[in-house]
Formats: C-alpha cells, sequence, structure tokens
C-alpha cells in the first residue's frame, strides 16, 4: 500500500502493468495494493490526463494534493470455438474501424519511413494514415441486442476521454462505461471523424455490459494495442472484478 509506481509510458504500457498486477498468478496480494502514477509519455496518454490533467508545474505540488482512486478496468472475454481469452481495458477498447487504425499505425515498418522522421513529418504521416485506413476500413457482420447488424465501429470508454477527446461522460471511476456505436461508413471521411467526435448521428449510451457476436473477422484494440477478432466470437466487455489504485488530482 505504501508502494508508489511510477510509469512513463503509453496506454498500451500502463495496460500491460495494471494487467499483470490484476491477473498475473506471480504476483501477491500485498502487490496488488501498490499505487500507480501514470506519467505523460507514449502517445495519447489518456490515462494520465484522467488521472491528473496536463503535466503540472512540479510533481511535489502533484503528489502534495493527489489522492488514491480506486479504478475498475474493463474485463474484455472473447470466446471463439472452444478457446476462451481474457484481456484487460483500462482506458477503451473498439471493434472495427478505430482498431483497423490502431494495427496500420502500430505497424512497425510504419516509423522507418523518412518523412515519419523529419520535423513535423510524424504529424503528417499519422493525419495521412489514419484518413486512408478509415476510408479502407470495412464493416462486420455481428448480432447485438438480438440483432443481426453491419457495424463500421463499436468504441468503449471508460472514462472521459479517448485518443485526446476529452467530452465523454463517464468517469473512470464510474461502474459503467461509455459506448459509441457507428453502423456506417460516412463518404466523406473526414466530416465523419468530425460527427464522431461531436457525439453526432452515432448510437450513445452507457451500459454496464455490452455482449456481442462477431460474425466475420475484423480488427480490435484494448488501449491502442491492436489484435485480431476471427469470425463467430462472443465477446463480452464488463468491469472486471478487482480494481487497481491510481493516485490522482482529478477523480475525487
Amino acid at each position: 500500500k505504501k508502494t508508489l509506481l511510477a510509469v512513463a509510458g503509453g496506454d498500451g504500457t500502463l495496460n500491460l502493468i495494471v494487467d499483470t498486477i490484476l491477473r498475473s498468478s506471480e504476483v501477491s496480494a500485498a502487490v496488488r495494493q501498490a499505487v500507480i502514477l501514470p506519467l505523460w509519455a507514449g502517445n495519447a496518454n489518456d490515462l494520465a490526463h484522467m488521472a491528473n490533467g496536463n503535466p503540472p508545474a512540479s510533481m511535489e505540488s502533484l503528489l502534495d494534493r493527489a489522492v488514491v482512486a480506486t479504478v475498475y478496468p474493463l474485463a474484455v472475454n472473447t470466446r471463439h470455438r472452444a478457446k476462451t481469452a481474457t484481456r484487460l481495458a483500462v482506458c477503451y477498447v473498439s471493434i472495427g474501424a478505430s482498431a483497423y487504425v490502431s494495427a496500420r499505425i502500430n505497424n512497425p515498418s510504419y516509423r522507418r519511413k523518412r518523412l515519419y522522421r523529419l520535423p513535423g513529418g510524424r504529424n503528417l504521416t499519422d493525419m495521412a494514415t489514419v484518413t486512408r485506413a478509415f476510408i479502407w476500413a470495412a464493416t462486420f457482420e455481428s448480432i447485438i441486442d438480438g440483432q443481426r447488424r453491419r457495424i463500421y465501429d463499436i468504441v468503449m470508454v471508460n472514462g472521459s476521454r479517448m485518443a485526446k477527446v476529452s467530452r465523454i461522460p463517464v468517469k473512470l471511476t464510474d461502474k459503467n462505461f461509455y459506448e459509441m456505436l457507428v453502423v456506417r461508413k460516412h463518404p466523406l471521411i473526414l466530416s465523419s471523424l468530425v460527427q464522431i467526435i461531436r457525439g453526432i448521428l452515432i448510437e450513445r449510451r452507457t451500459h454496464t455490459e455490452r455482449v456481442l457476436t462477431v460474425n466475420e473477422t475484423t480488427w480490435a484494440q484494448v488501449d491502442g494495442e491492436a489484435l485480431r477478432i476471427p469470425g463467430h466470437t462472443d465477446v463480452v466487455v464488463r468491469h472486471y472484478d478487482k480494481p487497481f489504485y491510481l493516485l490522482s488530482t482529478k477523480l475525487t
């Protein structure tokens, strides 16, 4: 309880640490009480911003004001044929277009491009790659709410922020999550992105559990880390039964 674990990394790194602390059989009960302080590193680092806002002028001022918050990550349970798996999502999980975008950006060859290493080149490369990925991303067939539907993207967010979008009406300490469901691809993809960010023309709701079946192979991503989801996979998203502890000035 008196150990502070400061993490300089992105949401994927924090996901790995939280998953290890909560689910590894080699971790003792005492270790699970350690308090995590996410530092501002990586790409978007949603957890650091949700916990403590923008980087403070001094870490001493943060430590003087911060308290320990109890946070339950999302548990993403998948079942394909006889195989089951569980992944934890500290901040968010998505299936479809945004996950395909993560897969494209996380490709190691992508970061080896010459333009990527030039001043301002990363932003230009990211913008071009994200736009192309959203255009190329396909809808997938699913069974959701008992209906067979085609989905372009489904995003489940555990807190108030996802990839620098900070107008989501739930907190990390809530025992529900926010869902955004996009059922079709807009012909003007940049206009569609603006609509998604503003929360216009998409289905939105708050859930304590989401159950769906993915009938076609597609991409999923957990805290920015992409993985393939084979067709005919059952997916259940709900809060994990064990919390982790976060040093925060924003969640009290």
